[in-house]
């Protein structure tokens, strides 16, 4: 009778996935950004104008609720992953040009079941930058810190009135005294969705003082108000801190088991795939396509043969699953004192807070706590020293204030002209016998990667002005350059050729004996050619990098800088901060001039993911989660064992969150 019963299903499920319209259907298709007439398009693609994109490809994505396939697809850096998702939203020339279709979404079927608040039948979630904005009207003309500003004016809109739509200057009046006719329905979806995504103490925040992790929440939450029946999801879990990751997955789950909506996610090849995906597209590299698609099991299974299957699995941790009892707290705090007391001993800081607490009238985002059984001099707030070799990695969940507290180091944050800050020995304001240290001081001995200077970003820029930036006394000021930089950028543009040249052939693999990155390449064409804009989310990752790593700067602030980032590209910019990755200990031997971190630079970083950690680690900071009245937490480890390696550690930091 088993075998029976499973024969019937399948021929079941068979049946309901070929009786019903195909939601997709893609039959050997190729695709183009440009229009090209047949008798040039040979020499066009030749000359990498117009290059093919998945030549002769083939998807179908059934529309039956029943039984469907979950589909993610996987690749590294540059393979192709948002073009291929641009690919199945309509975007890109398809030839033949019938060979794209979407047999479901002409049918009557989806026509009387259609939602009637559905905007578009298949959804689209990046976050490059040029996405990931919520407040694209008003912020596109702000500077960098106007999100941290404590008054708000017409153009910034809350975080309800941006999922509800009402985002013009002038709303309608029955949306501000609630007098118009209530869709019940509508508004339990609304709760229902505000609720699955822990937004509701943030409806009333503008939504440019969203942090990034939120941020993302915030545009999930309004893509599944917008009732598609299918929804793209580029790298939704970049940014997210462990529990908002795991919430978010379970999430996603549930609803791609319903098909309510169905869900493609996009997702770098090593990340841990959620248990609820069934089918995987994967990505070989630049400019060659498909490697594979079929059923999980069937694709890692060649993974596996191939040497390429995931070998990090990020910590997911559950919510309840640690508890810090009165007594565990105050070992804690009196853990982090005597750190601190260490610290002291050492020479003089280049960044020195002293209590520091950020409010916005009365709400405090940053410092509002008080640390039990403190000697004299501390108390409430922030005490952090960042000095020459320290090695820092601050922690916290979204919305904790990782980001404020980097906007203070930084000087971004207009609260730092006010607050007990001393960067490199002085204050922004002028003290007696003492000038104020200006913004201009402050930048050229600061380099920085962070989602604000990634969403700011000229789009325009080449490659290589990108890099050169890093010396700018802002982002559209023309750096001062001599042929000794230029010989370091170039330098830089060869050592990471693979990543930053989306035209260029695929890396090799590091299993390869012998092999040797191409220095001999030249760089002046490609990265003069080759706009920001166009690089994959990964790429620009990499280019903010160096451009905040190039120019030596005394502290190296890296917010979040290597996500998108597939291994290869990690572990060569984890090479330029120490240590050597697999396989790529000889890389820089060709080119003397790009050189590692040195001991007398300060790092300090922000990951959400211990694989995304730089290695050797040594100090840390853990901010609680943000309304819990928890103090924050210091430690420092041994270098005996990096971080992003130790699990055990990983775990022990966020238990106490």
């Amino acid at each position: 009778m088993r075998v029976v019963r499973s024969v019937f299903l399948k021929l079941r499920r068979s049946y309901s996935s070929t009786s019903a319209p195909a939601l997709i259907k893609i039959s050997n298709a190729s695709f183009y950004r440009e229009y090209s007439p047949s008798s040039t398009t040979t020499s066009k693609h030749q000359n990498g104008s117009n290059p093919t994109h998945f030549s002769n490809f083939s998807f179908d994505l059934p529309s039956t609720k029943k039984y469907p396939p979950r589909w993610a697809i996987i690749g590294p850096t540059s393979s192709g992953k948002t073009t291929l998702l641009q690919i199945l939203q309509g975007q890109l020339l398809c030839q033949p040009p019938l060979a794209r279709s979407y047999p479901f979404l002409s049918s009557d079927a989806f026509l009387k079941t259609r939602d009637k608040h559905a905007r578009r039948p298949i959804g689209y979630v990046g976050f490059d930058g040029e996405q990931g904005n919520l407040d694209k009207g008003a912020s596109r003309g702000a500077y960098l810190s106007a999100r941290f500003e404590s008054r708000t004016e017409a153009t910034d809109f809350t975080l309800d009135a941006y999922l509800r739509g009402n985002t013009e200057l002038n709303p309608l009046q029955s949306f501000k005294d609630g007098s118009s006719k209530v869709d019940q329905a509508w508004e339990e979806k609304i709760e229902r969705i505000i609720k699955d995504l822990k937004l509701q103490n943030l409806l009333g925040m503008p939504v440019r003082n969203l942090s990034n992790g939120q941020t993302r929440r915030a545009r999930i939450a309004k893509a599944l108000l917008d009732s598609p029946e299918l929804l793209l999801l580029d790298e939704p879990f970049v940014g997210l801190d462990p529990y908002s990751a795991a919430s978010l997955s379970k999430l996603l789950g549930g609803l791609a088991v319903q098909s309510n909506p169905r869900i493609i996610l996009a997702l770098e090849t090593r990340d841990s795939l959620p248990p609820w995906i069934t089918h995987l597209v994967r990505l070989s590299g630049k400019g060659i396509g498909v490697a594979e698609q079929g059923t999980k099991e069937a694709v890692m299974e060649n993974m596996q043969k191939d040497g390429l299957l995931p070998t990090f699995n990020s910590s997911r941790l559950k919510k309840n699953d640690f508890y810090q009892d009165k007594e565990q707290l105050f070992r804690s705090n009196r853990a982090t004192m005597k750190f601190m007391r260490q610290r002291r001993k050492v020479t003089s800081p280049f960044v020195e807070m002293s209590g520091v607490k950020v409010s916005y009238g009365e709400r405090a985002v940053l410092g509002n706590w008080k640390i039990e059984s403190m000697r004299s001099g501390y108390g409430e707030g922030i005490w952090w020293k960042v000095k020459r070799m320290d090695r820092w990695a601050i922690f916290g969940p979204n919305g904790s204030g990782k980001t404020t507290l980097l906007s203070l180091l930084c000087s971004d944050h207009p609260q730092s002209y006010s607050l007990p800050i001393k960067i490199f020995g002085r204050s922004r304001l002028p003290e007696q016998g003492t000038p104020g240290i200006s913004i201009f001081e402050i930048q050229s001995q600061i380099g920085q990667s962070s989602p604000e200077i990634h969403t700011f970003f000229p789009r325009h820029f080449s490659v290589r002005q990108t890099i050169e930036s890093g010396w700018a006394e802002s982002m559209f000021a023309k750096p001062r350059l001599t042929n000794r930089l230029d010989r370091l950028v170039d330098s830089a543009l060869r050592v990471f050729y693979h990543e930053l040249n989306p035209l260029g052939p695929p890396p090799p693999t590091l299993t390869q004996a012998g092999y040797r990155w191409p220095y001999a390449l030249d760089a002046s064409d490609w990265a003069d050619q080759i706009k920001f804009g166009e690089l994959s989310f990964g790429a620009q990752q990499v280019a903010l990098f160096l451009r905040a790593f190039i120019k030596r700067p005394k502290i190296l602030v890296l917010d979040e800088a290597f996500s998108g980032m597939d291994s290869t590209a990690r572990d060569k910019c984890f090479t330029l901060l120490g240590k050597a990755g697999r396989g790529l200990s000889g890389w820089m031997e060709g080119d003397p001039l790009i050189q590692r971190l040195h001991r007398s630079q300060a790092l300090v970083c922000v990951s959400h993911v211990r694989e995304q950690l730089p290695p050797y680690i040594v100090q840390w900071m853990c901010l609680p989660e943000p309304g819990s009245n928890k103090p924050y937490r210091m430690g420092q480890r041994r270098r005996t064992k990096a971080l992003r390696d130790d699990p055990d550690a990983w775990d022990e930091i966020w238990s106490g969150v």
